[in-house]
């Protein structure tokens, strides 16, 4: 395993916060019933922050997977192979887009509660039926990124979450942690208090990029090491 590049970690920690702060600046500008205006601006934060991280192969925008006749719910941020594939329509930052040339999707809230997390799987369960019928699997990652939400513990007790849903990866919560699937055979969630989200995220959707790509084949993921390196508090609910 890699040494820790603490360099590395504190860069995600600088676009973490900065992402947190910009959204404490639209709540002020904003007052609580303009939640679909902060809502906007928080994808854009979330497709910016992609770009910055991101290949130049990988191209970010919002909009619909489509495949014969049918397509996805709208996706907040569509992560597409733009070296090898082509929209079918592309207007400004809206795309509709075949489906093979996804790699990845995030559903963005500004604070996830068990509603806001229904409404996310949902919008994947509409991928993956499309996935089903045009490829036969399930290629394309799946991650809600929320800036806030209702407490680990009780989104662990969520019964959209337990068990762990198939069509979902991760949930990051910017200013508290995040959520994924136990280790096979378990399908239980597990919740980690943790400062490292954005970095692990990223460790996930650069790994999806380079799989996705065929660029690195068989051979171990060169981005392991992120989620490896993460430093997290497991959130349990005994005795809770």
């Amino acid at each position: 395993m890699q040494n820790k590049p603490i360099e590395m970690i504190e860069y995600y920690h600088l676009l973490q916060d900065e992402m947190l702060n910009k959204k404490k600046v639209f709540d002020v500008l904003f007052d609580p019933k303009q939640r679909y205006t902060k809502g906007i601006l928080c994808e854009d934060l979330v497709r910016r922050m992609a770009r910055s991280i991101l290949p130049n192969d990988i191209a970010v925008a919002q909009g619909f997977i489509y495949h014969s006749g049918k397509k996805s719910q709208q996706c907040d941020v569509l992560l597409y192979n733009s070296a090898r594939y082509s929209p079918f329509l592309s207007v400004n930052d809206l795309v509709v887009l075949p489906v093979e040339a996804v790699t990845a999707v995030i559903e963005v809230k500004t604070y996830l509660n068990q509603t806001e997390l229904q409404k996310a799987l949902e919008c994947f369960k509409s991928i993956d039926e499309i996935c089903s019928e045009a490829l036969g699997y399930f290629p394309v990652e799946k991650h809600i990124v929320a800036f806030s939400s209702i407490s680990l513990k009780t989104l662990l007790r969520c019964r959209h979450l337990t068990p762990f849903p198939s069509q979902l990866n991760t949930v990051a919560i910017l200013d508290k942690g995040f959520l994924l699937q136990e280790k096979a055979p378990s399908i239980n969630p597990q919740a980690y208090k943790s400062r490292d989200v954005l970095f692990f995220l990223a460790g996930r959707l650069l790994g999806q990029f380079y799989f996705s790509t065929g660029i690195v084949g068989e051979t171990k993921n060169p981005y392991e090491w992120y989620v490896d390196q993460v430093r997290g508090e497991r959130v349990r609910l005994d005795g809770a």
